[in-house]
């Protein structure tokens, strides 16, 4: 038997044939590239900040939102329509932090120190924001601890604009007690090792 097709229906059987075959070798090369990549952990991280939280302080870290980082939408018309263009840079803003509270490595002291470096209670004086703002870094690593490709981001300007523990509770099971702190971050910038 002989079949008999137009040239239009033997070119849209190739086509779709390339496309099948092209489709099965990048699914290949995906499965190839997976199979070799790791994914990053949530919990794959450390933050310092050297003058009030030194590295022995990375250890105690809970738990810390990555900063967010963006422009102000600015919207200009013109007759009916709307453009949309990029404004100011907008602060990396203010995120909770957590550490975990340990009684022999005084975590909430540090973290209160650095605190209360923003000013006095007692006088209601404001200090210059160079004895209060810092530059600090988070790294993320590798799953077994490895400082191969590793991501360091700076964080700038950065203060603490409150300071709370935990509730204490006689009737509890015996919880950790966490000391959540409003960490201002005014930059961040990457560096990729």
């Amino acid at each position: 038997m002989i079949l008999h097709c137009s040239q239009a229906v033997l070119n849209s059987l190739t086509l779709q044939v390339s496309k099948d075959l092209f489709m099965a070798i990048v699914y290949k090369n995906l499965q190839t590239q997976a199979s070799n990549a790791d994914v990053q952990r949530k919990n794959n991280f450390s933050m310092t900040f050297p003058n009030y939280l030194g590295s022995d302080m990375q250890l105690y870290l809970e738990s810390f939102p990555f900063p967010k980082q963006g422009n102000v939408v600015k919207d200009v018309r013109t007759g009916n329509m709307v453009s949309k263009y990029a404004g100011a840079f907008e602060a990396a803003g203010n995120v909770v932090v957590k550490y975990r509270e340990y009684l022999d490595r005084k975590t909430s002291q540090a973290l209160f120190r650095w605190r209360t470096a923003v000013g006095s209670l007692d006088t209601g004086a404001i200090n210059r924001s160079s004895s209060y703002k810092q530059t600090g870094t988070l790294t993320k690593f590798a799953p077994d601890g490895e400082t191969v490709d590793q991501q360091v981001w700076t964080l700038s300007g950065c203060w603490l604009s409150d300071y709370q523990e935990d509730d204490y509770d006689q009737g509890n099971d015996g919880d950790l007690v966490l000391v959540s702190c409003n960490l201002v971050v005014e930059g961040i910038n990457t560096l990729i090792i």
